[in-house]
């Protein structure tokens, strides 16, 4: 019987707005990394009838909104079309998605899958059933070693085209069907088991590769997390926290010894914070 296997690794994207001496008019005229309270704290001149600008994607221009002044421009994009595998990304959270990216970290996954990653000098993409791909550009990858390749969901996956033939093992779609492998590619396909799913929040990604979403959100927070390129994950307890993108303890409480007390939270990329109503978004008092 296979076991499912969800991944909820995420991309790690760096912002690359902050020019020397030009921090402050950066983040107020693209939005990135802007932190309305700090930012706001630190020019001591609070924003309160929102007359700044920003032109959008498509030409239109717009003011910020609300007490915070958060330019939204999701009515005016022109979004790229992303390959599969891929998803937009807002880049100055603006509402637009300016860049596709890969929806899981694909380094990360290569490694904790039980692949290699070669940097792009060493490799021409991801190996095949253990054999390096025949081209001559310089494009990272992983080699998940004999019998394997690699998925871009999954990591590391047995491809039984490597030996020529499916083996007779099952998968036990959402909806408790039970199907074979089929087609060329020895794929479980769940496609019409799915169940119905009544997600208030949202759907997470199909990360195992059966064609069916991976389930739903646990909360509005979980599904932005997710969807910004954050980890969903749990604090062991009130010691711990997410500080620009990595779990430490809190200064000064080194010693608490406290009781196991699990705390949803979401871990966003190095140098980046969770905001309720944006998700993961770039701090500027980590760079």
């Amino acid at each position: 019987m296979y076991l499912r296997m969800r991944y909820k690794l995420y991309i790690i994207i760096a912002a690359s707005c902050f020019l020397v001496g030009a921090q402050s008019d950066c983040k107020r005229t693209t939005n990135v990394g802007y932190n309305p309270v700090e930012d706001d704290m630190e020019d001591d001149d609070n924003i309160t009838d929102c007359s700044e600008s920003v032109v959008c994607p498509d030409g239109t221009e717009v003011i910020g909104q609300g007490s915070s002044c958060v330019f939204d421009c999701s009515a005016h994009c022109l979004d790229p079309t992303c390959e599969p595998g891929q998803m937009l990304n807002d880049e100055d959270s603006d509402g637009c998605g300016e860049t596709c990216v890969y929806v899981i970290e694909q380094e990360l996954l290569c490694t904790e899958t039980g692949g290699t990653w070669y940097l792009a000098g060493d490799s021409c993409g991801h190996w095949s059933c253990g054999l390096p791909p025949l081209c001559e550009a310089e494009i990272p990858g992983c080699n998940c070693g004999f019998g394997n390749v690699f998925d871009e969901f999954a990591g590391c996956l047995e491809d039984f085209n490597c030996f020529g033939v499916c083996p007779e093992d099952v998968w036990i779609c959402p909806d408790d069907t039970e199907i074979s492998r089929t087609g060329e590619d020895c794929i479980f396909d769940c496609t019409g088991f799915c169940g119905d799913l009544d997600c208030p929040f949202g759907v997470l990604p199909d990360y195992d590769g059966d064609q069916c979403p991976a389930g739903c959100a646990d909360s509005a927070e979980h599904f932005l997390c997710l969807t910004t390129s954050g980890f969903w994950m749990e604090l062991a307890n009130e010691s711990f926290e997410i500080h620009c993108g990595e779990l430490r303890v809190i200064p000064g409480r080194e010693k608490d010894n406290l009781p196991l007390n699990p705390i949803p939270t979401c871990q966003c990329p190095l140098d980046h914070f969770f905001e309720s109503s944006l998700g993961c978004i770039s701090d500027p008092n980590c760079l």
